[in-house]
């Protein structure tokens, strides 16, 4: 539906159960990425927590696929063996 040209015309007409907001579940918007790229540029407040100097530049790092999660979800940490 989303890929038509008219998909906003086709969404408007779409037949089927309505849901409240609230009640729904969100997943990752992009489930299957090739690869994740982060910009670590908002953790300021947490380096000066720790007594570190601010980088002159912003932190740039990699996060695998199966770091993604829905909204709300706890996010699972292995112990340390």
């Amino acid at each position: 539906m989303l890929r038509g040209p008219d998909w906003c015309g086709a969404v408007a007409v779409a037949e089927g159960p309505a849901h409240l907001l609230e009640e729904l579940d969100y997943a990752p918007l992009v489930i299957a990425p090739e690869k994740i790229i982060c910009v670590g540029q908002n953790y300021r407040n947490h380096i000066l927590e720790r007594g570190r100097e601010l980088p002159s530049h912003p932190t740039i790092f990699a996060k695998y696929s199966r770091a993604l999660i829905g909204e709300c979800r706890n996010v699972c940490r292995r112990e340390k063996a």
